[in-house]
């Protein structure tokens, strides 16, 4: 395999963020400065209350497992399935319901952080 590949397997090593009840991130190390790659869990609403935006990062989301429900301020709401994906452009106020319970694969461009996102009423 060339050297400039990162593959991850089941096994290696990712970082494990968990914000709140029922959310679940694992950040996975990517050798590339322009993207973060994360897989998401999800069994309650995320944000618990209120929306949530990011301020710097646009973000890609396939959803891996389950149904959920994205909650857009401006646009009403989206139901995806196992399969679809969606852009969530930065600046974009949201929030996820999942239908039970949902597995998400996140690309952030650039990379996600703590400090872009914001939590609104």
């Amino acid at each position: 395999m060339p050297s400039s590949l990162t593959v991850y397997r089941r096994k290696s090593p990712v970082s494990r963020v968990a914000t709140s009840t029922g959310f679940t991130a694992y950040d996975m190390p990517f050798p590339v400065a322009t993207i973060n790659v994360t897989e998401i869990s999800l069994t309650k609403r995320y944000p618990e209350t209120g929306w949530t935006l990011n301020k710097v990062s646009d973000m890609v989301v396939k959803i891996l497992e389950g149904r959920v429900v994205l909650y857009l301020k401006a646009e009403d709401k989206i139901t995806l399935s196992e399969g679809d994906t969606v852009h969530v452009p930065k600046n974009t106020p949201y929030y996820w319901q999942p239908r039970v319970s949902v597995k998400m694969f996140v690309v952030s461009t650039p990379p996600w952080n703590e400090d872009q996102q914001t939590l609104l009423p």
